[in-house]
């Protein structure tokens, strides 16, 4: 199986604390309102790419493991109607970057066959 075509590609702000209750579940809702207005179809499959860029003073914190940072992104997939489920994530990267600028995901989506 190999990722077809980009789908979606977007950067959206990560606020303090992204992956903590309530603050996880208002930035899945975020990520799903950015992401909504790119849905043409809804993917059977697909592919997702996440590349987090981060502070140093994030760096070693327990809510800046990658499973953690990639959650909240995951459950917005759903409600932003790009998959019917996060199931349908066949194969996803998730890296993350020292900045001095601004703390952000670069999100990409790709359909996977």
């Amino acid at each position: 199986m190999v990722r077809t075509e980009r789908v979606i590609y977007i950067s959206i702000p990560i606020p303090e604390f992204p992956t903590q209750h309530p603050f996880k579940q208002m930035w899945t809702e975020e990520i799903a309102e950015k992401i909504r207005p790119y849905v043409k179809k809804r993917l059977e499959s697909c592919s997702v790419v996440l590349r987090f860029h981060l502070s140093e003073k994030q760096f070693g914190r327990l809510e800046t493991n990658v499973d953690n940072l990639a959650k909240p992104i995951l459950d917005a997939l759903k409600p932003s109607g790009i998959v019917a489920d996060d199931r349908d994530v066949f194969n996803m990267e998730v890296t993350k970057f020292w900045t001095l600028g601004e703390e952000k995901v670069q999100i990409e989506i790709y359909g996977w066959k």
